[in-house]
């Protein structure tokens, strides 16, 4: 019996809207591309986080860990969303990432706030779902060969 993997389960609690658009792209981008034996959406998501990672190393020329002070900061805020006027319906969203998949999350949302979002007190988590789902919107996905 081979060895598990480390892993980490990242919850993200957002608008339902969100996470049902991120269903129906992950679902239609597998069977548009002849890959329904890979889908799943913790698959997807790292196929984003790949695609977020290149954009980013073009765009930013590097990638930024959190350091401890940046950790707490967006722990502290879990899963707070933005707030507007209007009811919305709220669902959570698991992925049971591993470990190396799980920091490239936390490094691309900390880039991703230190470039575009640091003059904003709160963020989180949801957050930076919300980014992923408005860029997998306005950017064509490049297929990565990847382990889970």
């Amino acid at each position: 019996m081979g060895a598990k993997k480390a892993t980490k389960n990242m919850l993200v609690k957002t608008d339902k809207v969100l996470i049902d658009e991120f269903k129906i792209y992950s679902f239609t981008y597998y069977k548009d591309n002849g890959l329904l034996s890979l889908f799943s959406f913790r698959h997807f998501l790292v196929l984003v986080l790949l695609n977020i990672e290149k954009k980013f190393l073009k765009k930013y020329k590097s990638i930024d860990s959190p350091n401890e002070q940046y950790l707490n900061f967006y722990k502290k805020r879990g899963t707070k969303i933005h707030s507007l006027k209007e009811e919305r319906i709220l669902e959570n969203i698991n992925f049971l990432l591993p470990m190396n998949y799980a920091q490239l999350f936390y490094d691309l949302m900390h880039t991703y706030y230190i470039n575009e979002k640091s003059d904003s007190s709160s963020y989180s988590i949801s957050m930076f779902f919300e980014f992923i789902v408005s860029f997998i919107k306005q950017n064509e996905l490049m297929f990565f060969e990847f382990e889970m």
